[in-house]
């Protein structure tokens, strides 16, 4: 197996110049993120055109083969049930490097998915033990999480992330078993005193260097101690491609770390991937077109393609759902009906600049003016994925309305259960019909 000590030098030799760029001295992510994290397609893109580039260290070379080798590719995807029937294939989504901070930060909060709810609002206050438990996941951007739980309950993990220690490492805890339940009352009432320590349920990961461990990123997770504690552990992510689970609209590369890279087979082997992400394009612009012509036996054979899967398709339904409206802000082409008070910030800003290719590459695929009628399409579902602010504030504990911290949100959208008997046939009655006949 590669040296692991490849990877924070090919990452770390050259960051002092990337980050100094990015930001006024002392502004940087170096100097001030609580967890300060590099990805190696950031810094093949930041390096491409000085005298060294870092797509031509023979380090960068060996860090891929490493992230594609039989301990880490090889394992996740004997983690994907699906893969194993053969159904699919699974691809590198992320490799990065997770670092300690120059200064203390102290722990983070409870969180599942690729993002927590606090971390996408601009007004979030700096998080001093303060996050309501309702708020544990990414409810604007993110299917319900029990959608997504019941999704990977039949058809298997779609996505695996892993934590490499290069330093003994026990900042990682885990709720065991979370990624397949809604929070317990207990955990409830114990989050809404404080969302910033361990749970009685939780589990401390403690990682000895060298070791590593792969989880799927819905679990309930949490960063305990960013401090200056030496940490240099490697962060990697796998989802499964042309699968019958649909995991993700998300991707950490783009075909300028394809190309860039050196070595011919890793070359190869990242333009078989971008053959199936344009692959599941073809079928979301293909879905997409289908409703904007309300033609609902032309959305469901697209949806079969992209979700193969007969159990969960409405899970997918959500996220392009939530991502057509990403994609739709991005473009400018979000209907004035659509923009009320509650409109989502997620949904308003668009797409993350670092998968702004991704949502480039299915809208031009579309007609002009389409993704307006999309979301016009999407408006019921939208609708229906809503609670008001009473309902949210309901479900907290009373020790939640005395939390000091307690600021963010309500966000106004369900975070655990997706419409009651509300599946694809209902979203397609919803807009496949004449208006006339939908109403009645």
């Amino acid at each position: 197996m590669v040296d692991l000590i490849l990877l924070p030098r090919v990452i770390f030799t050259p960051r002092a110049q990337v980050w100094a760029r990015e930001a006024a001295p002392g502004e940087s992510t170096w100097d001030i993120g609580a967890q300060p994290r590099l990805g190696l397609p950031e810094l093949v893109a930041a390096t491409q055109d000085d005298p060294n580039p870092v797509a031509q260290m023979w380090e960068c070379r060996d860090a891929v083969a490493f992230c594609l080798g039989p301990s880490t590719l090889g394992v996740s995807a004997q983690l994907m049930p699906s893969l194993q029937a053969g159904q699919g294939e699974a691809g590198l989504h992320q490799i990065s490097m997770m670092c300690s901070p120059v200064s203390d930060h102290g722990p983070s909060f409870w969180h599942r998915v690729r993002d927590s709810a606090p971390s996408i609002l601009p007004q979030a206050p700096t998080l001093t033990n303060c996050v309501s438990p309702v708020q544990d996941t990414d409810p604007v951007g993110e299917p319900p999480v029990g959608a997504l739980a019941a999704d990977m309950q039949h058809n298997g993990a779609g996505y695996i992330q892993w934590n490499i220690a290069l330093h003994d490492d026990s900042v990682l805890w885990v709720v065991p078993e979370s990624h397949r339940r809604d929070l317990s009352e207990t955990e409830v009432g114990d989050l809404a005193t404080t969302a910033a320590a361990p749970l009685s349920s939780g589990l401390q990961v403690k990682l000895r260097a060298g070791d590593g461990v792969a989880y799927v990123n819905h679990i309930l997770h949490w960063g305990s101690d960013y401090s200056m504690v030496r940490r240099r552990t490697i962060h990697l992510a796998y989802q499964a491609f042309a699968a019958p689970i649909y995991r993700y609209f998300h991707l950490w590369w783009d075909p300028s770390f394809r190309d860039a890279l050196q070595d011919a087979e890793q070359r190869r082997v990242f333009g078989r991937w971008s053959a199936l992400i344009d692959k599941e394009h073809r079928h979301i612009a293909a879905i997409f077109e289908a409703m904007v012509a309300r033609d609902g036996k032309a959305f469901r054979e697209a949806l079969a393609q992209l979700h193969t899967a007969p159990h969960g398709r409405m899970t997918t339904v959500i996220l392009l759902c939530k991502e057509a409206f990403k994609m739709a802000a991005g473009e400018g082409e979000v209907h004035d009906s659509l923009r009320t008070e509650a409109f989502s910030y997620t949904q308003v800003t668009g797409p993350n600049p670092k998968e702004r290719h991704l949502y480039d590459d299915v809208t031009r695929r579309l007609a002009p003016g389409h993704l307006a009628i999309v979301c016009e399409r999407f408006a019921e579902l939208d609708r229906r994925l809503r609670v008001s602010s009473e309902e949210e504030e309901s479900r907290l504990p009373a020790q939640a309305h005395e939390s000091a911290g307690r600021t963010i949100g309500p966000f106004g959208f369900e975070r655990f259960a997706q419409p009651q008997g509300y599946g694809v046939d209902e979203f397609c009655a919803s807009w496949e019909a004449p208006r006339e006949e939908a109403r009645l």
